[in-house]
């Protein structure tokens, strides 16, 4: 090996540069953590204007720029040591098209969300032994355009 074509770091910059990193991996670290709060207020407060608007109605109303909404969608996951059962009746069933590896969520909910209105909002019986179906309401916010 020819060391006249290699470029060497001097060791009197390793030091340096792992302080550097450390110092990078600390403030990674430190947003994970503002960014998990900032989170928790996010649901706080998503949960309380939720509930706000609900007492008052429901109604949309604009803010600064911002029209807010009440919105609810269906989520559904699969039951506790349910997932292998659930891929093999959607094939049985004919809708093998949303098994993959895994059944990506929003499908799944989007998929039992049809189901239902397909059965008195209700979920078909070989469908309810495989998954749970809540309703969540949140608030959404929109640009307002001028």
């Amino acid at each position: 090996m020819n060391d006249n074509n290699h470029t060497h770091t001097p060791a009197t910059g390793l030091p340096a540069l792992a302080d550097r990193l450390r110092k990078l991996l600390d403030e990674k670290e430190d947003m994970k953590r503002v960014t998990r709060d900032i989170d928790a207020d996010i649901d706080a407060a998503q949960e309380r204007l939720t509930k706000e608007m609900r007492a008052n109605g429901g109604l949309p109303f604009a803010r600064a720029g911002y029209t807010y909404s009440l919105v609810t969608k269906l989520k559904a996951s699969t039951l506790k040591g349910q997932k292998d059962r659930l891929c093999e009746a959607l094939k049985k069933k004919g809708f093998g098209d949303l098994v993959y590896e895994a059944v990506n969520p929003a499908n799944l909910s989007s998929f039992v969300e049809k189901q239902m209105k397909k059965n008195k909002n209700q979920l078909p019986k070989w469908l309810a032994a495989l998954v749970t179906a809540t309703e969540e309401t949140t608030v959404s916010a929109c640009k307002t355009k001028k």
